[in-house]
């Protein structure tokens, strides 16, 4: 079976369904965004199609499950050690300026029952300008290239 766990999903925001941003997030999906601007559907710039989401976050926002925070997440329906992938592009703005501290722009937890949070086992992030995948709290040493 393809897709043994059921939950096999494309969310590339082309979908009219799809593009509930900035009201909801989109179904089965969760909402963790406070502001008209956090989260947006836009058609430029697009990698592939003709839409895309837009995600942005200011130091003046509000706190958001317990951060700053503007994303999407999906809760963990999925069977243990089930086959998951991932795929998405980045586009930061040309106006984009990193900030004092790192700054995740994509992570994965596990969860079992009551997950209790904290720091993900795996991020994608920005530090001091550059690009950097931590691994259970190591950076992965060699430069991304990005």
């Amino acid at each position: 079976m393809a897709d043994p766990a059921g939950v096999q999903r494309t969310l590339d925001w082309e979908q009219s369904a799809d593009r509930t941003l900035p009201t909801a997030a989109p179904a089965n999906l969760i909402k963790q965004w406070a502001t008209s601007y956090g989260a947006t559907n836009v058609t430029s710039p697009t990698r592939d199609g003709s839409y895309a989401a837009r995600f942005e976050l200011r130091k003046s926002d509000p706190v958001v499950s317990s951060s700053k925070r503007a994303e999407i997440s999906q809760r963990d329906e999925q069977p243990a050690n089930a086959e998951r992938w991932y795929g998405f592009s980045i586009n930061l703005a040309s106006a984009w300026a990193h900030d004092t501290s790192a700054e995740i722009v994509s992570q994965w937890h596990q969860c079992d029952v009551g997950c209790p949070g904290g720091s993900p086992p795996l991020a994608l992030l920005t530090d001091d300008g550059r690009w950097k995948i931590d691994f259970r709290g190591q950076f992965i040493a060699r430069p991304l290239g990005l």
